[in-house]
């Protein structure tokens, strides 16, 4: 079994941080994803190429020498395991809706949607009135912190901007080569 057997470790959210899981920024959406097959795929290659937990169900149905059902929206990635070459998504999208926690607040619900290409990330705020609170850390100390350090006025204008802006922009845009950490929007700006 060890030596013919597809493996799959697939990560349920980005980075449990500021600015990561509960967000649609690259630290809440870049999962890890840890691919094992024995005989067929390199060990220890890597790919930049954009996927998505759809992908899957594709991906190892395709594996096992099986097509997909045509309702199905995922795109199989197996050429690329092999080490073909083969076109690879254009886009990732995502969402962030409800999750457990007060619905005032982006840690509890947050309406937003993105699209990322391999150069640009794109959000829609539906709810940009929400106060930003980061997902599973509003009783942390780290977060108590950067409140304190808001509230005595002690934060650099970028973090007041990244933690506290109020309402957030509608839409954002991101450069994802020039500005890696999403940190400048260039929604609404000229180019």
């Amino acid at each position: 079994m060890e030596d013919n057997t597809l493996v799959i470790f697939l990560g349920d959210n980005g980075e449990a941080m500021l600015r990561g899981k509960g967000t649609l920024l690259a630290r809440g959406t870049h999962v890890p994803l840890i691919i094992r097959w024995p005989g067929r795929t390199k060990p220890e290659s890597a790919s930049s190429a954009l996927g998505c937990g759809t992908d899957l169900g594709p991906t190892i149905l395709a594996a096992c020498g099986m097509r997909s059902l045509k309702e199905m929206t995922g795109i199989s990635f197996v050429q690329q395991l092999l080490g073909e070459k083969t076109e690879t998504r254009q886009y990732v999208y995502a969402e962030r809706g409800w999750h457990w926690g007060p619905i005032t607040r982006t840690d509890g619900l947050d309406l937003s949607r993105s699209i990322t290409s391999k150069r640009y990330r794109y959000i829609y705020n539906a709810l940009p009135n929400r106060s930003h609170t980061p997902v599973d850390m509003s009783n942390k100390p780290a977060w108590a912190a950067i409140q304190k350090a808001h509230n005595e006025n002690k934060l650099s204008s970028l973090h007041q901007r990244l933690y506290f802006q109020n309402p957030r922009p509608i839409v954002e845009l991101y450069d994802l080569a020039n500005d890696p950490m999403e940190l400048n929007n260039l929604a609404g700006k000229k180019r």
